[in-house]
């Protein structure tokens, strides 16, 4: 025990460290990212937004969300991870990083949904 090589993913440098600590025999790590069901295509929001005529809405949501990531990485700095988790799990936190997904799932046509789909894999 404890002769792993740890690598930099976050599930060894966190839950690998974080169960040594707490002296669990186990740990059951979920991490999934993997290619979803079926093609690509299926999922391919951002394409299908530029196709339509949703490039403009697409590129907003885009410029929103690379705004958020940076406040996001501001914050991070000059702070503990576990202080950094504690607060990205506070509910209001969790709903905030949640809020996305209803737009995600906008984009689409009355032919074709990939926004949908991309939230029903995710």
């Amino acid at each position: 025990m404890g002769r792993l090589k740890l690598s930099a993913n976050e599930r060894d440098q966190i839950a690998f460290r974080l169960g040594k600590r707490l002296d669990l025999q186990k740990i059951y790590a979920i991490d999934w990212n993997d290619r979803f069901p079926s093609g690509d295509s299926d999922y391919d929001f951002m394409d299908l937004a530029k196709r339509s005529g949703q490039a403009e809405r697409f590129d907003r949501f885009v410029k929103e969300g690379q705004a958020d990531a940076d406040r996001t990485a501001t914050a991070m700095r000059g702070q503990t991870i576990s202080r950094w988790y504690r607060a990205l799990n506070t509910p209001e936190q969790r709903l905030k990083m949640h809020q996305s997904h209803p737009t995600i799932a906008s984009f689409g046509t009355e032919q074709e949904h990939p926004g949908a789909t991309w939230i029903g894999g995710w």
